[in-house]
């Protein structure tokens, strides 16, 4: 990694954990806390929040459906875009805990809007920079994303201390974060690694025709569900308010979630599978959801604070895995990103939100189900949860490891797949040649292939040499004729 390279992933790591609080909402249930304003705007501001976010997030959507909208948001037109409102948002919030309580509604409301622009503007950003950046070196993008996830706990720590200090995150954390995705920004617009980045693959090899990446759908699937099922727990958990005031509780849920990030971490940074990564996440966090769920239920006297904490803590996690998922997909075909960010993580993200401070409150209320009598029953609904994740979980590993003897391709398995493995038996290529081919047929670059696998440039071009002297081409667009010849063979 270069020195550019490594500047960047320091800043974009420290520039995203100030954009993280927001989107848990303890900066907004910060500003917006009935210590701090009144009663029904503490309240009232809060569904503005959520309400415009979800307008800015589904406009977002339409305008990146166009090719105009997209020529905006990947021109110089993006940076007014996340600037404005973060700075905007700053300047409020600093204005809001300094002048008199009696003057404040329209601020309030005002600052709920602002917010919710951010809200939007951010998470669309960050992802155009980490795909830009790290979009060819999946592992490397899945740190950044983890890293700056504990760290924004680690910030956290600030509300602990007094004034002004516990001002940082809740005021100026639109404003850091825009300053350091701006800076992320212009090195990948100007300088030469930012532009290698966004056209790593253009044109290097070409692609068997009809192959795809594998389809993630379903693990995004069962990771959106068991986030909106754990955001039931969490919102029996908040007693239908967003209200974050620094406290003991608050402090054992932080320091959780900082242990849990560094496993994520240690995880990802030991693994060298994508795949394996994406699996070992999703069972561990059920782990952790399911072992909250555990200690509240059976130790309320002793573990619950941290039974507590666990289940918050295993929410948040399904919020990163969700991010995770979502940024990689991105990686695969980034001229959908920004689009695919909007609609399969901040507006579910607002769904969740919704189901925490609305529905669960009025649900708990029309079948009169006290807050600190829920246990049971959250217990027996994430139960069969946990219950539909196993089977579709095991349903899922089951389908994409079956033995791949056949040319048809399985479901969940790309065409490449299984053209190199037939190859493989065709030619005696090795392993590591076969998986080689394999990213080869589906149009990946050397130096793609190279991260996706975890070794040096020079190694994926020593077993290229040996594939072309063993099947005996010597072109790259040989080698695919060759391949789609073994699949058109008859009696194959």
């Amino acid at each position: 990694m270069e020195k550019e390279e490594r500047n960047i992933l320091i800043v974009a790591t420290l520039g995203m954990a100030f954009w993280w609080p927001l989107l848990r909402n303890s900066i907004v249930g910060f500003l917006f806390s009935p210590s701090r304003v009144a009663e029904p705007w503490a309240h009232g501001c809060l569904w503005l929040f959520l309400a415009v976010s979800a307008l800015v997030a589904c406009g977002g959507v339409l305008a990146l459906g166009s090719e105009r909208g997209r020529r905006i948001i990947a021109g110089r037109g993006s940076a007014a875009l996340v600037l404005a409102p973060c700075v905007a948002a700053s300047v409020l919030g600093l204005l809001l805990v300094a002048v008199p309580a009696a003057g404040e509604a329209a601020l309030v409301a005002a600052d709920a809007v602002i917010l919710a622009c951010v809200y939007g503007a951010l998470p669309l950003g960050w992802c155009t920079v980490l795909l830009r950046w790290f979009g060819p070196f999946p592992k490397r993008l899945l740190l950044v994303a983890a890293t700056s996830y504990g760290a924004s706990f680690l910030v956290g720590y600030l509300s602990y201390a007094p004034d002004p200090l516990n001002l940082v995150r809740p005021v100026g954390a639109p404003l850091l974060s825009a300053a350091a995705w701006l800076y992320c920004w212009r090195e990948g617009n100007g300088g030469p690694k930012g532009r290698a980045a966004a056209s790593d693959g253009a044109g290097e090899t070409a692609a068997v025709p009809g192959m795809a990446q594998a389809d993630g759908r379903s693990l995004y699937g069962l990771v959106l569900v068991m986030f909106l099922v754990s955001s039931v727990a969490t919102g029996f958990i908040n007693s239908g308010t967003a209200s974050y005031d620094p406290s003991p509780h608050t402090f054992v849920r932080d320091t959780l979630n900082v242990v849990a990030t560094l496993s994520i971490i240690a995880l990802i940074a030991a693994s060298k599978s994508v795949e394996r990564i994406k699996f070992t996440l999703i069972v561990a966090i059920v782990v952790l959801l399911f072992g909250g769920i555990f200690l509240a239920t059976l130790f309320r006297q002793s573990w619950f604070t941290i039974g507590v904490g666990l289940i918050q803590t295993g929410k948040s996690c399904f919020s990163l895995l969700l991010f995770m998922l979502v940024v990689l997909e991105g990686a695969a075909g980034p001229a959908a990103a920004g689009r695919s960010l909007l609609l399969k993580f901040v507006l579910p993200t607002i769904a969740s939100s919704l189901i925490s401070y609305l529905i669960v409150p009025l649900a708990a209320e029309a079948l009169g189900v006290a807050y600190n009598d829920f246990w049971g029953v959250l217990s027996l609904l994430l139960g069969f949860s946990l219950g539909v994740f196993l089977f579709g979980f095991l349903s899922s590993l089951v389908i994409r490891y079956l033995p791949r003897v056949e040319l048809a391709p399985a479901p969940g398995q790309t065409e490449a797949v299984v053209l190199a493995g037939a190859m493989a038996r065709a030619y005696g290529l090795t392993e590591k040649e076969a998986e080689v081919l394999g990213l080869l047929l589906e149009g990946n670059t050397y130096k793609k292939i190279a991260a996706l696998m975890y070794v040096s440039d020079s190694a994926v071009q020593s077993h290229a040499k040996s594939i072309y002297r063993k099947v005996d081409v010597h072109t790259k667009q040989q080698l695919v004729d060759r391949a789609l010849a073994l699949r058109d063979r008859p009696g194959r």
